[in-house]
């Protein structure tokens, strides 16, 4: 007896065994066929494809605004090494043709994109998972250059295939804009950066045509045809030395975007600098103002334009090296005659102004003993032209800057033990010889030394 029980109950787990396995095979199919015939934004994502000869970057699907005709855009790349004329597409969906619709732009250049707007016949609703064919004919150009020229060539044919998901109608895949928006510049003759950007559904759409335009026609804008990048980005400058207002177009296609664009009265500092050699010359900076910074050849006989207002300055590098023991010496300036030493500080400009920076040029004047254990002191005396006179002693670099085209006198005094024999000197103009009488105590100096380049004197000491 107890075996025949034990028996039935190992038939029973045998049976719910066998059976329960098929019957949870049947729910996962049923599972997965549900998923696919009902949820197909879960398993198949937007694709489109070409036998050879294009690739397809994007594919959306959007139903029309009013009829919900299924709406196709497709964003192209040319594999072809010359170009296309004339593009033209179409789709078949379930085995029903839309019409020929002309893609943009009509001239494709080799490796270019392609952009193809098709309205179907289909009907569609959001999500809707439709798939078809795509037929993108065009005049292949080989070598040809010209447009009439290649539109006489045959047409060539290419085929592709597509599968994507509606998307609702409210969405918009082409954008295109344009940046910045109602801006307003200085009528001062400068380029201003004007971008616009092309996007399908967010992706940017890089090797696309742009046409730039403005009216009224009367400022600079170039220019007038310019290629987004792979940002989908195309760009363009506008300029104008008057003011008043202009609306600058992007277009591509039947696409387009709007800015206007205001150029406003400039007020101008006229800049002029004075005794700085080799201003045309060198680049770096030497004056900074509004936070922008200028080489003495950007300032000097230029204009810089300004909004009414204070703006700040400094002297970037009020001694400016110009070569080995010379250098550019920031002396003053004058701000519509309003004389000003400080190397920074605020400047109003309210009205046109002239800015007058003054440098002179330096040299170095050095003094050294022989021997070097000689030396128990030293002084240099420049003698400005205007009466004054600037001493250094002792200075412990060795040396003093002075002003070209000034008069110097070096003198030295010998230390404990030694006695001063003669100068000896190098540099156009020094002095060599025995002292011109002693500069007080048992100072012996030389002769008046007018100084127009680095000079070094050596006093001889036994």
């Amino acid at each position: 007896m107890y075996e025949q029980t034990r028996i039935r109950g190992q038939s029973s787990i045998e049976y719910l065994t066998t059976y329960g396995v098929a019957m949870l095979i049947v729910a996962l199919s049923i599972t997965v066929l549900f998923l696919v015939f009902t949820q197909p934004t879960f398993i198949a994502p937007n694709s489109c494809n070409f036998v050879d000869g294009m690739i397809c970057e994007e594919v959306v699907i959007a139903p029309a605004a009013a009829s919900n005709n299924a709406i196709v855009t497709l964003f192209l790349k040319s594999e072809l090494q010359y170009s296309l004329y004339d593009p033209m597409a179409y789709v078949q969906i379930n085995n029903v043709n839309s019409s020929k619709t002309a893609c943009m732009p009509t001239f494709v250049s080799g490796s270019g994109s392609i952009l193809c707007i098709i309205t179907t016949p289909e009907q569609t609703y959001d999500n809707q998972y439709l798939s078809g064919n795509i037929y993108l004919s065009a005049h292949y150009c080989g070598l040809i250059t010209g447009n009439e020229l290649c539109a006489s060539t045959s047409n060539q044919i290419y085929v592709g295939s597509f599968q994507a998901h509606s998307q609702p109608k409210s969405s918009i895949p082409i954008s295109l804009s344009i940046s910045p928006l109602n801006p307003t510049f200085l009528s001062d003759g400068q380029k201003y950066l004007i971008t616009a950007k092309i996007e399908l559904n967010g992706y940017a759409l890089p090797s696309l045509p742009i046409n730039f335009t403005e009216s009224p026609n009367s400022y600079n804008l170039y220019p007038a045809l310019s290629q987004t990048d792979q940002g989908g980005q195309a760009y363009a400058y506008i300029s104008s030395n008057s003011s008043g207002s202009t609306a600058v177009g992007a277009d591509f296609g039947t696409y387009q975007a709007t800015s206007v664009i205001s150029f406003s009265p400039a007020t101008t500092l006229y800049s002029i600098v004075s005794g700085f050699s080799g201003c045309g010359s060198e680049s770096s900076s030497i004056f900074d103002i509004a936070g922008l910074a200028y080489s003495c050849n950007q300032l000097n006989g230029n204009y810089i334009y300004f909004n009414p207002g204070s703006y700040s300055y400094d002297v970037a590098i009020p001694d400016y090296a110009s070569g080995p023991s010379i250098r550019q010496n920031f002396t003053n300036m004058t701000f519509d005659g309003v004389k000003i030493v400080a190397t920074s500080g605020t400047l109003t400009i309210i009205k046109d102004s002239k800015l007058n920076i003054g440098y002179v040029q330096q040299y170095a004047i050095s003094q050294y003993a022989s021997p070097s254990s000689a030396q128990g002191g030293f002084s240099i005396t420049n003698y400005l032209g205007n009466g004054d006179y600037m001493t250094t002693t002792n200075p412990s670099s060795g040396e003093m800057w002075v002003n070209g085209t000034t008069n110097v006198m070096v003198c030295a005094t010998p230390a404990a033990g030694y006695t001063f024999s003669s100068w000896s000197c190098s540099g156009s103009g020094c002095y060599s010889g025995p002292s011109v009488g002693a500069g007080g105590g048992e100072s012996y100096c030389t002769a008046n030394i007018l100084v127009n380049a680095p000079i070094e004197e050596n006093a001889i000491y036994t």
